[in-house]
């Protein structure tokens, strides 16, 4: 019982934290075409293929992945290497790739 109500608490941290790092960054993701690759395995080079592809075809792209993202010819270690970057991070990536005129977003 009590783990369950920790984990609903946990989500809803979660939701907030979005929530306001999304308003605080100025809704960046309203301005992108944003691609999300969810499972298990393989979703960092699903995201790296999906963002070559769009780089080659002559579109303004960006990556997130637990490695690192790349913005333009930036690049930002995430220092996670996990699957997950917080809240604040993925915002701040959106709107740095907003301000660089970006078109697409895969993470």
């Amino acid at each position: 019982m009590i783990e369950v109500f920790k984990r609903k608490l946990k989500n809803i941290y979660h939701l907030i934290s979005g929530w306001f790092y999304r308003f605080y960054y100025g809704r960046p993701s309203d301005k992108l075409k944003v691609i999300g690759i969810t499972g298990t395995d393989g979703k960092t080079t699903t995201t790296h293929f999906i963002y070559s592809t769009l780089v080659k075809a002559g579109k303004k792209a960006m990556v997130i992945s637990s490695v690192y993202a790349k913005i333009g010819k930036l690049e930002y270690d995430t220092g996670l290497h996990t699957t997950t970057p917080s809240n604040k991070q993925i915002q701040f990536f959106l709107s740095k790739a907003v301000s660089e005129n970006i078109e697409y977003c895969c993470a």
